[in-house]
């Protein structure tokens, strides 16, 4: 695996993780009652 590759990819891997956490965020401020049931259901 080039380093360089390795860089990109983690990077990548970063802001998509990012952006599904801000995604997650305002998921949970819309349906506070639902992420709650998904906790309890987990």
């Amino acid at each position: 695996m080039d380093p360089t590759l390795a860089d990109i990819g983690d990077k990548k891997l970063s802001t998509s993780i990012q952006k599904i956490e801000k995604l997650v965020s305002k998921n949970l401020k819309q349906t506070p009652m639902a992420a709650q049931d998904s906790r309890r259901v987990m």
